[in-house]
């Protein structure tokens, strides 16, 4: 029996092969091997004799005459029916897999050997974003159970879900869609075919069409991140998520949270829905009557929160949610008390660039997750949230993420004048020399950065207005300044630094920020700035900022900011944070004096 690893060598022998014979790119190649493998699984379940050898030709005959036979959408998939290989290039790929026999080998070899061969690279290019494997399976794991189920993935890809729940669930029916014909081949590659398995597929867009004529028991999805819904389009009539709070239509709607109705309408009543969504669904208040909206349908039991890098394999560093939501078995139920279990995951066993972590928190989760719900008390990274109704566990959902320290502590905002961001001023206001403008660049963590980059000063006229705004928009001694917008959520708090005084060499005393920086102003009477400083640089705080972060993009919003919690521990006289803020005082001094001094060495020199 072939291993999946030789099969995965067998299919990198085969892109060889089209790339030397016949120069294709991974992408053509990829679908040629698409082609013989489909050819292949369906000779192996036709009446022909593949004992018998065939010539190039006769499977050239034998691909087309299998496409236009086997179902109404294969053709949409290669409508010109053909190999595009030479008779040289396909004779050698047709004597390196013919001999295979694929219906013989596990689905799960299949599946993981066709995984190998789909580089990132190509992945990207074919616009396929496959969900880690451990996702996947503390995903099945944590929903499974010995009950038969029909299981469906409207957004099945290569039927990677699929795979995993079939592993334990032998005789469960599983049921895929998927609107690219491609990843409903690689799909029913994978699983059909298979006696014990039946695979029901559909070629199609599980939100604008009817997906079969079933209600099921399991669905487990990832659906494609940041496609935006239009409402001209005539299928949105029948989703409440796609309403305004007056009943009208919303000119356009991100797709994920209709996802999610979508799905709670093709479970049966008491069904369950596994599905990963970005965090933003879940915290932008823009989407706050479409949660509420999906309060009437059912209810979360489970969050599980995940690292921005566990994607990153797709070129995103999106922080992600797995939301575990039951459908309510009556309308009555949405008065019911209800307890979530909140996962927050730190390590998924690698970092941002791929490399391997010790410490993956995702093997042991599941079980972790149902201990605690049988134990009925938090451990180190699962808590119990309760609400006396499960009608709030969507509508309160965003306030889960405005994270409160379980220490004594008050809010960030009762130690501060003002917390808010800046503002990036129009390309006209720029100049060559002026007033200074810091940007995320100048914020180094460790102090301000003074030199001078592209559009770091603004004209006198723009300083003047920021000057007079009724909100602060320029800088006095004490403001605290850190990053609050980013392409990832992993920057966001990252680099806070302290404004004390303008460099002596700037030509005006005033200076001002950019929109993607928050500034911080604490009241002096009450907290001293490198203080409180010192703690916002801590581990500690920074994860609770980057637990705050909404957004596809990262913004980090003023009004979550406010509500962070600033323990009273930091005052105690032996704390570490006030040793810490006397070194960020010396430091600040320290760096005072050296960028004077590296300024007066320019000047001299040049």
């Amino acid at each position: 029996m072939v291993t999946d690893r030789q099969l995965s060598r067998i299919y990198r022998e085969a892109h060889n092969i089209m790339r030397n014979v016949d120069g294709l790119q991974p992408q053509e190649a990829f679908d040629e091997l698409l082609k013989y493998l489909f050819f292949k699984q369906c000779l192996e379940f036709s009446s022909y004799d593949d004992a018998k050898p065939l010539s190039i030709e006769q499977v050239r005959e034998l691909f087309k005459e299998f496409l236009t036979g086997t179902n109404s959408w294969s053709t949409e998939i290669w409508r010109d029916q053909v190999f595009h290989l030479t008779d040289l290039g396909l004779s050698e790929i047709h004597d390196l897999l013919y001999p295979i026999h694929f219906s013989s080998i596990n689905y799960d070899l299949r599946s993981n050997a066709i995984r190998e061969f789909l580089t990132p690279e190509l992945r990207k290019g074919l616009g396929i974003y496959l969900t880690p494997d451990e996702v996947v399976k503390f995903i099945v794991d944590y929903v499974s159970d010995d009950q038969p189920k029909k299981v469906l993935d409207p957004a099945c890809g290569s039927g990677t879900f699929l795979i995993e729940h079939l592993k334990n669930n032998k005789l469960d029916e599983v049921y895929g869609v998927d609107k690219s014909g491609k990843m409903l081949l690689l799909a029913d590659l994978n699983l059909g075919h298979y006696p014990s398995i039946k695979f029901n597929k559909m070629l199609g867009d599980s939100l604008k069409q009817k997906v079969f004529d079933e209600k099921f028991d399991l669905i487990l999805t990832n659906p494609p991140f940041g496609v935006m819904l239009d409402s001209r389009d005539d299928f949105i009539t029948k989703y409440e998520t796609l309403k305004d709070k007056n009943g009208f239509f919303l000119k356009k709607q991100t797709s994920e949270i209709v996802f999610i109705e979508r799905c709670l309408d093709l479970l049966r009543p008491g069904g369950t829905l596994s599905i990963v969504i970005p965090k933003s669904i879940a915290t932008n208040s823009s989407l706050s009557i479409a949660r509420a909206a999906l309060s009437t349908k059912g209810y979360i039991h489970t969050i599980v929160s995940l690292p921005p890098e566990t994607f990153s394999s797709t070129g995103t560093q999106t922080s992600t949610l797995v939301l575990f939501i039951r459908k309510y078995e009556s309308a009555q139920e949405a008065e019911q008390p209800n307890k979530i279990l909140y996962a927050n995951v730190s390590n998924v066993g690698f970092d941002s660039t791929g490399r391997s972590k010790e410490g993956n928190q995702l093997p042991d989760l599941a079980n972790g997750l149902k201990n605690t719900f049988i134990s009925g008390s938090n451990s180190k990274s699962i808590k119990i949230i309760t609400h006396e109704r499960k009608a709030q566990s969507f509508s309160e959902l965003d306030s889960i993420f405005r994270t409160q320290l379980d220490k004594a502590g008050k809010p960030l905002l009762s130690y501060c004048e003002f917390i808010g961001t800046g503002k990036t001023p129009a390309r006209k206001s720029y100049s060559e020399s002026g007033a200074f403008l810091i940007k995320v660049g100048n914020l180094t963590g460790s102090g301000i950065n003074w030199e001078a980059r592209d559009r770091n000063y603004v004209t006198l006229e723009e300083i003047y207005k920021r000057s007079n705004a009724k909100k602060p928009s320029t800088l006095k001694f004490g403001d605290i300044l850190l990053t609050s917008s980013a392409h990832s959520p992993i920057y966001i708090g990252k680099k806070s630094d302290v404004f004390t005084t303008p460099p002596s060499f700037l030509e005006h005393d005033e200076v001002s920020f950019v929109g993607e920086v928050m500034l911080i102003r604490p009241k002096s009477e009450l907290i001293d700035p490198f203080l409180l400083l010192a703690y916002l640089r801590s581990k500690e705080a920074i994860s609770e900022m980057q637990s705050m972060v909404r957004g596809q993009t990262a913004h980090l919003h003023s009004s979550d900011m406010a509500e962070m919690i600033i323990p009273d521990e930091i005052f105690d006289s032996n704390s570490k944070y006030q040793e810490a803020s006397e070194i960020i005082k010396k430091q600040t001094e320290l760096g005072n004096q050296m960028r004077d001094l590296v300024h007066r060495e320019k000047m001299i020199l040049t």
